[in-house]
């Protein structure tokens, strides 16, 4: 199971589950051989999902680049972008065929298609993260937990923000949720580099999974979730320095036992000096 944030991992799942009902339905209004879906990876378009009806013209994994390239001799060749409300463009749906030359309503049936697989995707993204921070909702975060192996080697790491309520005072709520999203985009690129999973607990709360991790290697991670921390947060003209408290739990039996032991290790740092990490130590 991957929990990064970037690359194909994230659309490869939801790109995927959105058109898999879709291909048959086509090929009873089009009458092309081959339907697929290319997911936007950097600069370059993968095949992800692939119907061939009889002959097989290409397959997943394949680039967006083969088939029109001439590499399969003359073709019809008909894309259209799936493209989200907020402009993000996710990858393309797309229609190849030998025999069928492609018209301007086969473009349309295929728009209208590439138009509702996006609204799926969108509804996906809506299940799976906080609309603000962009990292994890917590019910995904639960699922996440609970499809790895119970006898896996796992840590749970709690944080608090310091003192939150003083930025929202003194600043407003539009910097206090711009502070929340710099946060945000910090834990995802905590979670793409150390192979973990964060999510919005409540407010100013997160919660971050790290699977297969022993001691060393959650150490290492909070290590460089806090240096990220410790850094100004520029927000506008300004430069915002936040701190947190951190709890982590190495050891117990349920996720909810998990967080517990991690948020009371992250009152002890609260209660004394804010701005530290402590392990649970029962």
């Amino acid at each position: 199971m991957e929990y990064g944030y970037e690359g194909i991992t994230t659309e490869y799942h939801l790109l995927r589950d959105a058109v898999q009902c879709f291909f048959q339905t086509l090929r009873e209004i089009i009458p092309a051989n081959t339907f697929f879906v290319a997911a936007t990876q950097e600069s370059a378009y993968v095949l992800i999902s692939v119907y061939n009806a009889s002959e097989t013209l290409v397959k997943e994994g394949d680039t967006l680049a083969l088939p029109v390239t001439g590499k399969l001799g003359a073709c019809s060749f008909l894309g259209i972008p799936i493209v989200l409300r907020d402009g993000r463009t996710f990858g393309q749906f797309c229609a190849l065929d030998r025999k069928h030359a492609f018209t301007r309503e086969d473009a349309r049936l295929l728009e209208r298609m590439a138009e509702l697989v996006s609204r799926l995707i969108e509804v996906e993204e809506n299940a799976i993260f906080d609309d603000l921070t962009g990292v994890y909702r917590r019910k995904y975060m639960e699922g996440l937990f609970y499809h790895l192996p119970t006898n896996a080697k796992k840590a749970i790491v709690f944080l608090d923000l310091d003192d939150f309520k003083s930025i929202n005072d003194t600043y407003g709520h539009e910097i206090g949720d711009e502070v929340l999203r710099k946060i945000g985009a910090i834990l995802k690129e905590i979670a793409v580099v150390h192979q973990s999973a964060a999510c919005r607990y409540a407010g100013d709360e997160f919660v971050i999974l790290l699977p297969d991790a022993g001691e060393e290697t959650v150490l290492e991670a909070v290590d460089h979730l806090m240096d990220r921390l410790s850094r100004p947060l520029p927000i506008g003209e300004m430069a915002l320095t936040v701190s947190a408290s951190v709890g982590i739990c190495l050891e117990a039996r349920t996720l909810q036992e998990y967080i517990q032991r991690a948020d009371s290790a992250m009152y002890q740092i609260k209660r004394e000096n804010k701005h530290g990490v402590r392990i649970y130590a029962g």
